[in-house]
């Protein structure tokens, strides 16, 4: 190898690492910035979720239990009960479907209860629970549009037993209710 390629080896070499050391500082910056921009999408996020509780009067109350957790003990009427129970006590006015459908947006606070199973020696369910704030818009774009979307929400998977399923739905959809009466009161309670 000549002193001419040796030369032009060594500044490949120099630049391949200094390639590297820019990547890599890249990647850190990256790694400082995004978590970051992530973070503030994430607060912007639940801060307009939470702007469309503003002005909210109270909500309709859907729940639907899926079978396997009927089976299990928790049914809809009950869950129903306990849901309706939570609201009220936090001062969230449920109503009932004639009034849901009269007020302005229908907004319906939707509650869902799953459970998927897979049986072995030790039946082991996930458990899925959401809470969801439907209401009535319209398009931007052509006002004449109107859809019921979701417009708040938050869920919960989480791994059970069957001997804990019931108490674990109960108590983490008591979790997920509560989100919802912090977010409403957040935006409803006048200071």
């Amino acid at each position: 190898m000549s002193v001419s390629e040796t030369g032009r080896a060594r500044e490949r070499a120099v630049a391949a690492v200094a390639v590297a050391a820019a990547l890599g500082l890249l990647a850190a910056a990256c790694m400082l910035v995004l978590p970051a921009r992530a973070e503030e999408n994430q607060v912007d996020a639940e801060k307009a979720q939470r702007a469309t509780l503003r002005g909210l009067k109270g909500v309709g109350l859907v729940v639907r239990c899926d079978s396997t957790v009927e089976l299990e003990g928790l049914t809809k009427d009950q869950a129903r009960a306990d849901v309706q129970q939570w609201l009220e006590q936090g001062k969230v006015t449920v109503l009932t479907a004639e009034q849901c459908a009269q007020a302005q947006g229908s907004p319906r606070l939707c509650i869902d209860i799953a459970a998927a199973t897979r049986r072995s020696a030790t039946t082991a369910y996930a458990l899925q629970l959401s809470v969801c704030l439907t209401q009535d818009v319209k398009l931007a774009r052509d006002a004449e549009v109107t859809l019921s979307c979701p417009t708040w929400s938050t869920v919960k998977t989480e791994p059970t037993t069957k001997a804990e399923l019931r108490g674990l739905a109960t108590t983490r959809l008591r979790d997920l209710v509560y989100n919802f009466i912090y977010a409403y009161l957040a935006e409803n309670t006048q200071e």
